[in-house]
């Protein structure tokens, strides 16, 4: 029961950083699109040289909070990953362990794999 608990609130925190990088990245489109605007517009050059660092040095911490968030999302499984996770880990451990389930023939095997597909499918459409 501990286990479904953890389980769902590691979901939690996989979606919260979803939603972080999907603004992270709306940030950097709307942020990269807005230099290239003031560079078109501004004609001072020294000026430019200036204005170029501040915007470069806020731009590389942008981008190392990016990267955090970006290999955050991408290492945290979604809910259906980790249900299949702890489902197959512990059919594979009863399996292992059982030697009645060991003699089951392959066509059960087979049988309930084609289920397991089509009923995937189906939920997929």
């Amino acid at each position: 029961m501990t286990e479904i608990y953890l389980l769902q609130r590691l979901a939690n925190v996989a979606y919260v950083f979803n939603v972080i990088f999907t603004i992270y990245l709306f940030a950097v489109v709307v942020a990269i699109f807005a230099y290239f605007i003031w560079c078109w517009f501004n004609y001072d050059i020294s000026d430019f040289k200036e204005q170029n660092k501040k915007i470069l040095s806020k731009l590389k911490s942008f981008a190392i909070g990016f990267v955090i968030v970006s290999v955050i999302t991408i290492m945290l499984p979604t809910k259906q990953d980790m249900v299949e996770i702890i489902g197959l880990g512990g059919t594979i451990d009863y399996i292992q362990n059982n030697e009645k389930a060991q003699n089951l023939p392959d066509k059960v095997v087979n049988a309930i794999d084609r289920y397991l597909e089509t009923d995937s499918n189906k939920k997929n459409q």
